[in-house]
């Protein structure tokens, strides 16, 4: 396998005099009231500081941040940058050495070792490591030199930069965004990097020296990596915060190195069953039908077409869809095979057994500032979106039993579908390891607190700040009752409408929540949103309060504030800070017009790897504050826990958190370690409600 890194460091490498301030590339070290610091240069000469403990590791990079004239420093030495991208495998380093403007390429020799000056940079404390997406050459790095190279020493451009910016998470993407003037060579990768970095059947690997212009091509393709990171780098210097964003990416680091131990006896168990399922019901497809192949859109829609059923596609909603006007048994009988045969979940077994380490657990799950509010994504196996299970946590434990006793009839007497129980256990594979158990916490209403908080909705935060039921309370507004007189039906409305029309959503948003499924009739649904817009009076003229000051800060360049949020334009960027400090970034935004004749904001966002032009206004504005504070309260949990040795963090999802813990330590010290919230949400009520158990289930 080919390994590939492209980074750079920063590192401690002569003495200066104060002379020499003003031609200080980019850092310092300096001695300041005993204790030693790093210094990073501003552009107006001033520094920000980051605490050393004794020389040897970076502690806290943001507290005592602050801005100080050089004058008041006594400058210990001077931090020259080196930058390298390195190809490794079993058997062959390229480094490619970036100092002053020239870009130098070193092959290593075939016994794979690294040259001494790259490893003790690798190895020295002091050197600052930055690299797009820093947790793959972390990683190969640590495993090439057989030492830990600690997180705190690393900044990652796409984690904690480019992300910030909505740019493509990879390189060759973010080059092209920001139209820098080093492009990654894209092309000449694909087939270069095949060509000397994947062995042969026999496992041997092409010679350099056997190749001397595609050797060429190769070093000048890795040397082109380097020069487009450090452009990168450079420009997204300003966006790279070494405070509390770096402690984020530090706490989201070990949460990708400590990984979530997997049953694996559970997972092996799952694949045989559904393997036996899956051949039972192809063969009993195939008598039904009698086709060749059941499993193939094609012959199964011509299938149902000579049976009277006519079908373009046979998507998982189409199948639900025919399933609800077909009367023929043995039509009926077919779509059900078909529905288990395309189970999608079952897949997910294979990837997390084809990923998991030697050691039981499933790593590197989680993608810092994946999506364009600051929220994680998952890669691998999507935590995300993990199915919640439907049955009982004693159903749940039976079927578990079963399942890890192969005990195959007994599944299929007991439960309807084989596939169903399988997608039901896929949750539980993630078990605590021996003498400790899991900690499941989730925020409480998160959306609808941090909502009502920034909109100042006071008759909602009133409601949550006493615990009681937001849902009912609702109710009680929409249908002008008490509380006491809602019923369980009208709860139900009152949860759709909240959970569906916090932003400007109108009877579609409810029909897309469940609604007619929660008892409502379609025709009721444009009376309910004018009734639960009409309860909410300040979330309304929230919306618009942001559309506008959103496009006064892009009209006129300057400054709008709307309550806890600060709106600005600069430099091809709209910017909304933040109750946390962090900003919202909307790339090369402009005001248009929508058909309609609505005036709109539309910028570029990453879409697949790809730069697209997206739209936007004021509740779409609202529902991405809304999130990204949400995200910024997750991130400061998950920073305050990874300070905790009791809390081990292994999962987490958008309002949840999952840790491993002594069986000594119940969840309501979580629950209420989450409901303390951070310093710049005063007057936010938050609460959290968890509960313990030995796998990853929902209480």
């Amino acid at each position: 396998m080919m390994l590939s890194a492209s980074f750079l460091c920063f590192g401690n490498k002569y003495s200066v005099d104060r002379a020499r301030v003003n031609k200080l590339p980019i850092a310092a070290l300096a001695h300041i009231g005993g204790q030693t610091y790093i210094v990073v240069l501003a552009q107006n000469h001033h520094v920000k500081l980051v605490f050393v403990d004794d020389g040897t590791k970076i502690v806290n990079g943001g507290v005592g941040i602050g801005h100080t004239p050089f004058e008041d420093l006594e400058i210990m030495q001077d931090l020259r940058w080196v930058q390298f991208d390195a190809r490794i495998n079993k058997t062959r380093s390229t480094i490619v050495r970036k100092k002053g403007t020239s870009t130098q390429v070193y092959n290593v020799d075939r016994d794979g070792a690294l040259p001494p000056w790259v490893v003790q940079r690798l190895l020295d404390p002091l050197t600052l490591k930055v690299a797009h997406n820093a947790n793959f050459e972390r990683v190969v790095l640590s495993k090439v030199l057989q030492h830990d190279l600690p997180v705190e020493e690393w900044c990652c451009t796409a984690a904690e930069g480019s992300a910030k910016v909505t740019l493509p998470r990879s390189l060759d993407g973010a080059a092209k965004a920001l139209n820098l003037h080093f492009q990654k060579l894209a092309g000449e990768g694909d087939d270069l990097i095949p060509f000397f970095c994947v062995p042969d059947k026999e496992g041997d690997f092409r010679d350099l020296a056997d190749y001397p212009d595609e050797a060429q091509r190769f070093a000048t393709y890795n040397a082109r990596d380097v020069d487009t990171t450090w452009e990168l780098y450079r420009r997204l210097e300003s966006e790279i915060d070494m405070g509390t964003e770096h402690f984020v990416y530090i706490a989201d680091q070990h949460i990708n190195d400590r990984g979530v131990l997997v049953d694996l006896d559970l997972v092996h168990a799952a694949l045989e069953i559904a393997q036996k399922n899956q051949e039972e019901v192809l063969e009993r497809a195939k008598q039904i039908t009698g086709l060749e192949n059941p499993r193939s859109v094609q012959q199964f829609r011509v299938w149902l077409l000579q049976k009277g059923y006519e079908t373009k596609s046979l998507t998982k909603s189409d199948v639900v869809k025919l399933l609800a006007t077909v009367q023929d048994p043995e039509v009926l009988e077919a779509l059900r095979c078909r529905q288990q045969l395309a189970k999608s979940s079952l897949s997910k077994y294979s990837t997390i057994l084809n990923c998991v380490s030697d050691d039981g657990r499933l790593r590197g799950l989680y993608l810092m500032n994946g999506a364009h509010t600051g929220r994680w994504t998952s890669h691998t196996v999507n935590l995300q979106n993990l199915a919640k299970p439907k049955y009982p946590l004693e159903r749940l434990d039976y079927a578990r039993k079963l399942v890890k006793k192969r005990d195959y009839d007994a599944l299929k007497q007991e439960f309807e579908s084989i596939p169903e129980v399988l997608s039901q256990l896929l949750r539980t594979v993630f078990v605590a390891p021996e003498n400790k158990h899991l900690l499941v916490a989730d925020y409480h209403s998160i959306e609808a607190c941090v909502l009502s908080w920034l909109a100042g909705e006071e008759w909602k935060l009133e409601v949550l700040r006493k615990g009681e039921d937001i849902y009912v309370h609702t109710a009680s507004k929409l249908f002008g009752i008490s509380t006491e007189e809602v019923t369980k039906e009208q709860r139900s409305k009152a949860k759709v409408a909240e959970l569906a029309l916090g932003y400007g959503g109108g009877a579609g948003a409810l029909l897309a929540m469940g609604a007619l499924e929660s008892g409502l009739k379609e025709e009721e649904l444009p009376e309910l949103v004018s009734q639960w817009r009409a309860a909410c009076p300040r979330i309304k003229d929230y919306w618009w309060r942001v559309h506008r000051e959103a496009l006064n800060a892009i009209r006129y360049g300057t400054v709008r504030t709307v309550g806890r949020l600060v709106f600005s334009y600069d430099g091809g960027l709209l910017k909304i800070r933040l109750p946390s400090g962090r900003n919202l970034i909307y790339l090369q935004p402009a005001i248009t017009v929508s058909p309609s004749g609505f005036t709109e904001i539309s910028y570029k966002a990453a879409d697949k790897g790809e730069l697209k032009t997206f739209s936007t206004y004021g509740p779409k504005l609202v529902e991405n504050i809304v999130q990204g504070t949400a995200r910024d309260l997750l991130a400061d949990t998950l920073v305050r826990l990874d300070h905790e040795s009791n809390y081990q963090v292994v999962m987490h999802t958008h309002d949840e958190v999952i840790v491993e813990a002594p069986l000594s330590i119940m969840s309501e010290s979580l629950c209420n370690l989450m409901a303390q919230g951070p310093l710049w949400a005063e007057g936010l009520p938050l609460s959290a409600d968890g509960f313990a158990a030995q796998y990853y289930c929902k209480a």
